[in-house]
């Protein structure tokens, strides 16, 4: 029989395969090529500080999601591996009020799904970076 205009079905059978004539063949093996997905490249992060003082540390946060996979979840301030107070999840900012000359850690979170059924698509992206404030 004829399948659309410009294809003929043959109906000979071969280990459980249709046979198509070459050229319908190399047609559908490009088309599958294609149709190939790739596979998104998960997001990465990088926390920086741009200014250290006696009371306060600016910070800023580089974040390359080609996909927007993902969203900033935490920023939060540590003192001796405490939790002081979480602040605005944003890419750069000051945090003021802090003691001199004292060890304090920022710690940035990052969450994405690379929306697919794989559970190592989903992930979170921590980042930690201690700091002494000046004397």
């Amino acid at each position: 029989g004829t399948i659309g205009d410009n294809f003929a079905f043959y109906s000979n059978i071969r280990e459980n395969q249709a046979v198509f004539p070459d050229y319908v063949t190399e047609y559908i093996k490009e088309t599958q090529l294609q149709c190939i997905t790739l596979k998104k490249e998960p997001p990465t992060m990088e926390v920086y500080l741009t200014a250290i003082t006696q009371t306060s540390v600016s910070y800023k946060i580089e974040i390359t999601d080609i996909y927007n996979t993902g969203k900033l979840d935490f920023i939060g301030l540590f003192k001796d591996n405490q939790f002081l107070t979480g602040y605005e999840c944003v890419e750069s900012g000051t945090i003021s009020n802090l003691q001199p000359n004292t060890l304090y850690k920022i710690r940035v979170r990052y969450d994405y799904s690379l929306n697919s059924d794989k559970d190592d698509d989903f992930g979170v992206i921590v980042k930690d970076i201690e700091f002494r404030t000046l004397p």
